[in-house]
């Protein structure tokens, strides 16, 4: 996935806080890129909520073998540090004094978007698995995103 970084810097600018919601987090890049961004970035937004939902979170030793060797690695051993169990329970990540929280909610985004209450800003998202019922799962996924939008 590409991020618009410039986009992004705008939209932060703007805010006391942003919410960003994505589904497929993979090994994190998109987390790990907007982060170096804000970062760098100045003034900065007082708090970003990071909301990943992915049916096949890696693992800490996946996200850290992702981008070893890449101007990434430091942030992405930091957050391998603080990677939970990959249990089927939602984990709050604090990064940045708690400026940064990073929700994972490992599972089907059909599961969680009905229970999330977030009014999110950013959506960022990969090819959803629409294999059961790609019609009706894509209507309900449309509806949850809407829901937060």
């Amino acid at each position: 996935m590409t991020l618009d970084l410039d986009a992004l810097r705008a939209l932060w600018r703007r805010r006391e806080s942003l919410v960003v919601l994505q589904l497929g987090f993979g090994n994190g890049d998109a987390w790990l890129q907007m982060r170096r961004a804000w970062r760098e970035d100045a003034p900065q937004v007082a708090r970003v909520h990071f909301i990943a939902i992915d049916p096949a979170l890696c693992s800490a030793a996946d996200l850290c073998r992702a981008h070893a060797g890449t101007p990434q690695q430091p942030d992405a051993d930091a957050l391998a540090a603080l990677w939970p169990p990959l249990t089927r329970n939602l984990h709050r990540l604090l990064v940045d004094a708690g400026r940064w929280q990073l929700l994972l909610a490992p599972g089907d985004a059909l599961r969680w978007l009905p229970e999330l209450q977030a009014p999110v800003d950013v959506f960022l998202i990969d090819e959803p698995d629409l294999s059961s019922d790609p019609q009706q799962a894509a209507r309900r996924l449309a509806k949850g995103l809407a829901r937060l939008a």
